[in-house]
């Protein structure tokens, strides 16, 4: 092809049709190209269906994996739980009253007290206190739902002063 000199248009005269190189496609050759297009199609839809279909399987994966996981936590929690109970109970059998007096006087400084210092007191039955109420009768109308309005009333009346 050349160009006119003229104009910036192509000279129709100079394109020939017949020997053109897009020649238009034989019917074999576009059944081929539809029958690709339509392996294509079947192949895609096929990929997708297997990625749908694998979504479930992958998030149970992830739950089960998160399941151990969480079991394994709880196995180590319970471990722990049972080394400090293990160790309270190494402590409480360790304790020594002697030696806490010994780190008393010695670390902390502290002093045995004098005998001058010590008082006994001896409690007898007669010495317990015991409240009882005075009026029954005031304890049922405190039971009424008007007891309990009037107990309310005067609550409120007792904290705004």
């Amino acid at each position: 092809m050349k160009y006119n000199r003229t104009s910036l248009a192509y000279s129709t005269e100079e394109i020939d049709v017949e020997n053109s190189q897009e020649k238009t496609a034989s019917p074999k050759t576009q059944q081929r190209k539809k029958k690709s297009n339509a392996y294509r199609f079947f192949i895609l839809c096929a990929l997708y269906l297997l990625a749908i279909a694998c979504a479930p399987i992958m998030k149970s994966t992830q739950v089960a994996l998160a399941k151990q996981q969480l079991n394994q936590e709880k196995a180590a929690y319970n471990e722990i739980l049972n080394e400090n109970k293990r160790l309270e109970v190494a402590i409480n059998t360790e304790v020594d009253l002697r030696k806490v007096e010994n780190i008393a006087l010695t670390k902390l400084g502290m002093n045995k007290p004098l005998p001058s210092q010590i008082v006994y007191v001896n409690t007898n039955a007669s010495n317990y206190g015991e409240v009882v109420t005075a009026n029954k009768e005031e304890d049922a109308k405190k039971d009424t739902m008007w007891g309990s309005f009037v107990k309310s009333f005067m609550g409120m009346f007792a904290f705004s002063n």
